[in-house]
């Protein structure tokens, strides 16, 4: 008797977010997509409250060069943290 086994959604969805983020890594390194995002697209992306209640719990950190400056987050560590949060049990 032959049994086939079916992968695991969750662990699909797990190495497709991996493959996501590695690619977007690899365009980073090569120039060819920013490292960060302004604050506001972040906020536009994700949600104003979102974005704050992950910067309050330490998940994403600002990203300031001085005073008056655009505020931006690392485009890696969001995309990391949305995955995460949304990933349900």
């Amino acid at each position: 008797m032959s049994y086939t086994i079916l992968p695991d959604p969750q662990m699909i969805n797990l190495m497709l977010d991996i493959a996501k983020l590695s690619s977007m890594q690899t365009l980073i390194e090569m120039n060819l997509l920013k490292p960060d995002i302004s604050l506001r697209e972040a906020q536009r992306k994700y949600g104003p409250g979102v974005v704050k209640r992950w910067h309050e719990e330490g998940l994403i950190k600002y990203q300031q060069d001085g005073p008056n400056k655009m505020i931006r987050v690392d485009r890696i560590q969001i995309e990391t943290v949305a995955k995460a949060s949304n990933r349900g049990g």
